[in-house]
């Protein structure tokens, strides 16, 4: 009978990483557990120099130097996991799974267990394909995708308009700084800033509500419209300027002390 076919990507043996893995990388120092049962001390990417003594076929000495070390290069391989962008950032010590095709010397890797002990700063991103459209290669413009980074002190997401959406949207917090943004691809914003201690609201017309610290500025090239049952000023220090005219629909009363009409 013929034998089942059988896939030649296996799991090859627990690792332990050797070298905190280089942000913007999918590749670690692993050293497979399995292959070196007894090693002793700690697990590094340290390279040793081992020296062998032999003779030539005239009986002189001769010495041989080779560099070696315990770990081996490995590729992240994102199984069950297709839409994660960015490697997870594991560090010296964490396990992980190696996987191997055939009788290559390439490795693989993929997370095994939660080390929140070990992992320390990260960043990941996510994207999700916005392309209904068959053989098309997906960008950061065709594509709705989240970004943590507590490198960065940021998240940051993201929507395209590359399949028919009007408008492209981001939303960022920038916690080092202290700012949230929220904006568009048509010049319309909303600005939160938490160490200015400011507020900025602005649209593609260039009308803006500025709430800056202790002072509020309000700005509109046409016109702004206030309207209640009651409106009350309460200032020290009232100044009104009309360019041509200032017009007052209704019945005028003026309490002060001192008054000056021109």
């Amino acid at each position: 009978m013929d034998q089942p076919t059988i896939s030649k990507l296996t799991f090859y043996s627990l690792g332990l990483v050797a070298a905190n893995k280089a942000l913007n990388s999918h590749v670690i120092e692993v050293t497979p557990v399995e292959d070196f049962p007894m090693l002793n001390g700690e697990i590094t990417d340290n390279i040793e120099k081992y020296t062998s003594s032999t003779k030539d076929a005239q009986g002189s000495a001769k010495n041989t130097e080779v560099n070696t070390t315990a770990s081996v290069k490995a590729v992240w391989l994102p199984i069950n996991n297709s839409n994660r962008k960015t490697s997870p950032d594991v560090r010296r010590g964490e396990t992980v799974v190696l996987y191997k095709f055939g009788d290559s010397d390439k490795y693989w890797w993929n997370t095994l267990f939660d080390d929140n002990k070990l992992r320390r700063l990260e960043t990941v991103v996510y994207a999700f394909s916005n392309n209904s459209k068959e053989n098309i290669a997906d960008t950061a413009e065709s594509t709705y995708y989240l970004e943590v980074s507590t490198h960065r002190k940021l998240m940051h997401i993201h929507t395209s308009k590359n399949d028919g959406e009007p408008f492209a949207y981001d939303v960022q917090i920038d916690a080092k700084n202290g700012v949230i943004t929220i904006t568009d691809d048509a010049d319309n914003f909303i600005i939160l800033n938490s160490k200015d201690r400011r507020l900025v609201l602005h649209n593609a017309d260039g009308s803006v509500i500025d709430v800056n610290k202790k002072v509020i500025d309000i700005f509109s090239i046409d016109k702004i419209n206030l309207k209640s049952s009651q409106i009350n000023v309460d200032a020290d220090n009232i100044s009104v300027k009309g360019g041509n005219i200032i017009a007052v629909g209704a019945a005028i009363t003026i309490s002060s002390p001192n008054t000056n009409v021109n």
